[in-house]
């Protein structure tokens, strides 16, 4: 817990800082320097003492590579992909976070288990340098002039906070998913392998629906911070649908509620490079942060209220307060840069 903690709070503390510093440095170098010190973390957790202070300090070096990645690939796709495909694009960069989690998922029986999980992560090293290396083509994509999209203007900081406290509260709720739903599936009676097959199905759920809604956005003038109110407020009522405990129920809920709970992020930085298309990085930088906070405190509060109360039902009633919370914040955003569209 201390681990995956450090390396959120690695975003937490850094990430509105490196949005500048990758704007400053250029996304190709942002790109290369995030993917190679991946590599270099990686390096630390496979060939070091598994010792709690040296992990901790490997994962915290993974979150800052991780922070400075993430807004430099939303400077690629805002200023190097057309506006028409920008959805799909900020929908396929967002699926390789869940992506990602299923390959590691896969690790553990075909090299962990076998050949020891120190080898998972060395491998993973050099699936991060081989990035790194590739980010270097970015330089010979086209540049398109940065403009903001038609229907938005650039946003105020006001603007950015209130988004960071709508991802803070989005995160939460999928990072209480992402967390807790194994151990909820096999409270409310669940074998341990459903439980865990239900977790792979719910993250295909997750990247499916980041996909449809990417490209529903492309084809069509909808607002993308409007869908995000949408899902939020679905996955809410989906996190409801875990409390009762049933088994069956439990099951039918779990695709639902990765397919809500999951969808927003894309969509949600597609809204933010849109309304700050001068400075995509930078704004992304400042909105990750409510993300990474959200990913530290909520599943914390989680836990400690299951745990309390001896009790999931109160638990995924929490949950579900978290994604209305999500949504209302986010309403009042998509509100406020309405108006400012609309006196420009």
């Amino acid at each position: 817990g201390w681990m995956i903690a450090a390396f959120f709070a690695a975003g937490a503390v850094s990430s509105a800082a490196f949005g500048r510093l990758g704007e400053r440095l250029g996304a190709h170098r942002a790109l290369q320097l995030g993917s190679a010190g991946s590599a270099v973390a990686q390096v630390m957790i496979a060939f070091t003492p598994a010792r709690l202070p040296l992990l901790t300090a490997a994962l915290f070096a993974a979150g800052l590579a991780n922070t400075l990645a993430q807004p430099a690939a939303h400077v690629v796709v805002s200023q190097r992909i057309p506006l028409e495909r920008q959805g799909i694009a900020m929908a396929v960069k967002q699926s390789a976070i869940p992506a990602a989690t299923i390959v590691a998922g896969l690790a553990v029986p075909v090299i962990g288990l076998t050949v020891g999980w120190r080898w998972a992560f060395a491998g993973g090293a050099v699936l991060a340098a081989l990035a790194s290396l590739a980010a270097r083509s970015v330089t010979d994509l086209p540049t398109r002039p940065i403009r903001p999209a038609a229907s938005d203007t650039p946003g105020s900081l006001t603007v950015l906070i209130i988004l960071a406290l709508g991802a803070w509260l989005a995160a939460g709720h999928a990072t209480m998913i992402a967390g807790f739903l194994v151990d909820s599936g096999e409270h409310a009676g669940q074998s341990a392998s459903v439980a865990g097959l239900m977790l792979s199905i719910g993250s295909i759920s997750g990247i499916t629906s980041r996909l449809v809604l990417g490209a529903y956005v492309d084809r069509t003038s909808v607002r993308p911070l409007t869908l995000v109110v949408l899902v939020l407020g679905a996955g809410a009522i989906a996190a409801l649908l875990l409390a009762p405990q049933q088994p069956v129920l439990h099951a039918l809920a779990t695709p639902v509620m990765f397919a809500t709970g999951w969808a927003w992020p894309g969509l949600f930085n597609l809204a933010v490079v849109r309304s700050r298309a001068d400075r995509p990085g930078a704004a992304t930088g400042v909105t990750q942060t409510g993300t990474y906070l959200g990913a530290v405190s909520a599943p914390l509060a989680f836990g400690a209220l299951v745990e309390a109360t001896d009790s999931y039902a109160v638990g995924w009633i929490f949950a579900a307060t978290w994604a209305l919370s999500a949504a209302v914040v986010m309403a009042v955003a998509n509100r406020w840069m309405r108006r400012a569209a609309g006196r420009t």
